[in-house]
């Protein structure tokens, strides 16, 4: 009986240790600020990160605690024990920083953005320590971007966009505009490429990739306007989709940009002189706009595009988001022996932290309106908790599933795809977005769909993007277009 005693005493004196490890939050501004209301995130990580950039791999594959909707007043403190985290800390040293997210963006951009507070400092701690201090003390400003000399910024409010309901500034779509070489000193007429990036994306992330287009331009005389657009949109990636939630962006785009590009900017001003490329989300907006918008364009290049085919890879073998008919976690990221993240895992960041990122990013897109839920706006097609199918909501993504769509119509996709349009893929993205890629050719095929299809062997979701890839796809893209009047 003793024993026993004595084993309960130091099983309460650990449960109490454990209990009383804090991670203790302090806002402390570094200028006047009365009080700041937001998402309060620690994140907890076994590998070092940088504060102002922790990126989506430290956020998917460690640890991390939320409070949410807190106001906080200068000086005041919250408190989170270890217990509070999404996962069991096992690792003996820590690091460890805290954010306050204004706009319930961090998972957009996997860092804090403009406005949101952070930790200057990110803490190297044991994690036997009974506190660890973490101070909210500096502010994300603006930074304002450096674009080169031969492009453009520009803006226009969506009439399309206004006419569904939305203000004027939820309906400003921004952009760059990239001006051929010869543009100031010729009378001459361009085709258009536009391009749509990935998630977490907008309109500079391929500044790397024009600095190539260029090269090309100066050096063959292959030249087309650049669009660089952004579809950064209130929850994430609105993919240029007609939505119930974020309004008719595919209508802005081919009723709206296309005609503000083509007044204002000398352009052969046909479809089949216009391309979309894109990449990842981008790639499959790529895919979106030229089936639902042929009218307006005549190609569309995808790189790694996200699922081209719904069931196969949001459903498994099991209808269900978590698992697989026989028991097994199913994984969004998975490389063998060095890295794996599961559905499970993917949905909580967004549900503990309340950010809207790329699963909400899909919801805005694909889900129905839910107005009972003003927060957070989205029928949801799986339950959290369990991962099963809600098979109502499941009917309205199916609508937008471009196999599906292309499946049940071949004359239409014959009319708008044969011949326009060129797929990208990596035999081992880590987003298991090769084999949906690769059943969409088959699909393509069995039609008699002519369209180009290249596998990259070895490559991953962004190891395609290549200073040689982007000069053979600018070659490829000025190809189709070249010449058309």
């Amino acid at each position: 009986m003793l024993q026993k005693n004595a084993i309960l005493f130091l099983f309460l004196i650990f449960a109490s240790s454990l209990f009383s490890q804090q991670i203790v939050v302090k806002f402390t501004p570094d200028k006047e600020v009365n009080s700041v209301s937001g998402n309060v995130i620690v994140l907890v990580s076994s590998r070092k990160f940088d504060a102002v950039n922790p990126g989506p791999m430290i956020i998917y594959t460690e640890n991390f605690a939320a409070r949410q909707k807190q106001n906080l007043k200068a000086n005041e403190e919250l408190v989170f024990s270890l217990s509070d985290l999404s996962k069991e800390q096992k690792n003996s040293q820590i690091h460890v920083c805290a954010y306050l997210d204004i706009d319930r963006n961090f998972l957009k951009w996997f860092a804090p953005s403009e406005g949101d507070w952070y930790a200057r400092e990110v803490i190297t701690a044991v994690s036997s320590e009974e506190r660890i201090s973490v101070c909210l003390n500096a502010r994300k400003e603006n930074s304002k971007r450096l674009i080169p000399e031969s492009f453009v910024e520009k803006q226009i409010i969506s009439e399309k966009l206004r006419q569904s309901g939305l203000s004027a500034e939820e309906s400003t779509i921004r952009f760059l505009v990239g001006l051929p070489p010869s543009y100031h000193s010729s009378s001459k007429k361009y085709p258009v490429l536009f391009v749509s990036s990935g998630f977490n994306g907008n309109r500079y992330t391929y500044l790397w990739m024009y600095k190539h287009f260029y090269d090309m331009m100066e050096k063959t005389d292959n030249e087309m306007i650049i669009v660089s657009l952004d579809s950064s949109g209130r929850y994430g990636h609105h993919t240029f989709t007609n939505s119930g939630v974020n309004g008719p962006y595919g209508d802005a785009f081919a009723c709206d940009i296309v005609p503000y590009i083509d007044k204002h900017f000398r352009t052969k001003k046909s479809k089949e002189t216009r391309a979309v490329w894109g990449q990842s989300s981008g790639g499959w907006t790529a895919l979106s706009l030229l089936w639902h918008h042929s009218d307006v364009l005549g190609h569309a290049f995808s790189n790694s595009p996200d699922p081209l085919s719904f069931r196969q890879w949001w459903l498994g073998d099991n209808r269900n988001l978590y698992s697989l008919s026989d028991g097994t976690e199913r994984m969004l990221i998975y490389v063998p022996n060095r890295l794996s993240v599961s559905f499970r895992d993917f949905i909580a960041a967004e549900t503990i932290t309340g950010s809207f990122g790329q699963y909400s990013s899909f919801l805005s897109v694909f889900s129905p309106r839910d107005k009972s839920r003003p927060d957070f706006p989205f029928k949801e097609p799986f339950d959290r908790k369990t991962g099963q199918i809600f098979e109502e909501v499941w009917k309205t993504w199916e609508e937008k599933d471009l196999y599906l769509q292309v499946q049940k119509n071949p004359a239409l996709a014959l009319e708008r795809l044969s011949g326009r349009y060129h797929l990208y893929i990596g035999d081992e993205d880590e987003f298991g977005l090769y084999p949906p890629a690769r059943d969409f050719s088959k699909l393509l095929d069995k039609l008699k769909i002519s369209h180009e299809y290249t596998e990259f062997e070895g490559a991953n979701h962004g190891s395609i993007l290549t200073e040689a890839f982007a000069k053979q796809l600018w070659s490829t893209v000025y190809e189709s277009v070249d010449g058309q009047r």
